[in-house]
């Protein structure tokens, strides 16, 4: 009996299954496949001359970029997550006391998590917009003037990103 009930479960979960494996799967295998190749977007319907792992050993020892980028991500990722740890506890646990308003205070810090990062994106670029957003006006008014806007200077825009990182998910 127990067994048939397996049977049917996976029965139901299979179609459900086979879009996820297609969806994630033949993009990762396409995108693998390039990878090997001579590929090159400015030629559309050119499929590229296979050519192994040069891609990668150019990539690894002919891009000055790729190491910089490696240690930008290295110093997003240990900023942005130590904040968020930090911040999460520290929001839980204060959360978890019986305090007034609690549940109000609850809301507005889940409110952020419940939006979709691409409308996090948006909301930001509009709120850090250099001639007409929020954010670029009340630096200004502070008597702050930045030559660039905020995420088009090298020193601004990686604190800039981490921040929004950090104020989208503290709790996930």
């Amino acid at each position: 009996m127990k067994k048939r009930r397996s049977a049917k479960l996976f029965l139901f979960h299979l179609p459900t299954m086979t879009i996820l494996m297609a969806i994630t799967l033949v993009p990762f295998l396409f995108a693998l496949n390039l990878s090997f190749r001579a590929y090159s977007l400015a030629r559309p319907g050119y499929e590229g001359q296979f050519i192994g792992l040069d891609n990668f050993r150019k990539l690894l020892n002919e891009d000055p970029l790729f190491w910089d980028s490696i240690l930008i991500t290295l110093r997003f990722v240990a900023v942005a997550v130590t904040l968020e740890l930090i911040l999460g506890l520290g929001i839980a646990t204060l959360l978890n006391q019986k305090i007034w308003g609690r549940r109000f205070f609850t809301s507005i810090i889940i409110v952020p998590m419940m939006i979709a990062p691409v409308v996090v994106g948006l909301i930001w670029s509009f709120l850090l917009n250099a001639e007409f957003g929020v954010v670029s006006y009340a630096i200004k008014k502070l008597g702050i003037h930045l030559e660039r806007a905020l995420l088009g200077s090298v020193n601004t825009a990686l604190p800039t990103v981490m921040f929004i990182d950090v104020w989208h998910g503290p709790l996930l």
